[in-house]
């Protein structure tokens, strides 16, 4: 009989197989070489200073499952929002919107820890980042008005 990855028990009883993670990710992020990637054409990369990156990411958890590229030297990360966000979308303050055809090095699929360039996350678990929730996460909240109403001027006769 043929192996084919799944125990016998398994093969006779199908509720105990469990498919395997399917391991894909986008044509433009090379298994083992940074390549650099033409912004505007695969997504739009928006670069956040490290701190502003850190703190979008703690207000926001469900961001680290975005492509974030990080450890690039230059103290950014950087956000890669789908292709098709245009600039006038994106008025954050203190973040750069990168224009189309500047290139973004992308780190390699087996990249995903250490001090140079690498991914947030795995790519296979990448889902696309909303560039509404990251603007969010970057702005913050509006605070809420206090309960007490607002004091009143005196006013001169």
């Amino acid at each position: 009989m043929p192996r084919t990855g799944i125990s016998t028990a398994a093969a006779k009883n199908p509720t105990l197989a469990r498919p395997r993670r399917r391991l894909t990710h986008r044509h433009w992020i090379l298994p083992t070489t940074v390549l650099r990637v033409a912004n505007g054409e695969h997504f739009q990369a928006v670069r956040v200073a490290f701190g502003d990156a850190q703190r979008a990411l703690k207000a926001d958890p469900d961001l680290r499952e975005g492509p974030v590229i990080c450890g690039n030297g230059n103290g950014h990360m950087i956000f890669l929002l789908p292709p098709g966000t245009r600039p006038d979308q994106w008025d954050v303050p203190g973040t750069r919107f990168l224009r189309d055809g500047v290139t973004v090095e992308v780190p390699p699929v087996c990249a995903v820890r250490g001090p140079d360039i690498h991914w947030l996350t795995p790519p296979y678990a990448h889902r696309p980042l909303d560039g509404a929730r990251l603007r969010h996460a970057l702005t913050g909240t509006p605070r809420a008005p206090s309960r007490r109403p607002p004091a009143q001027r005196a006013t001169r006769s």
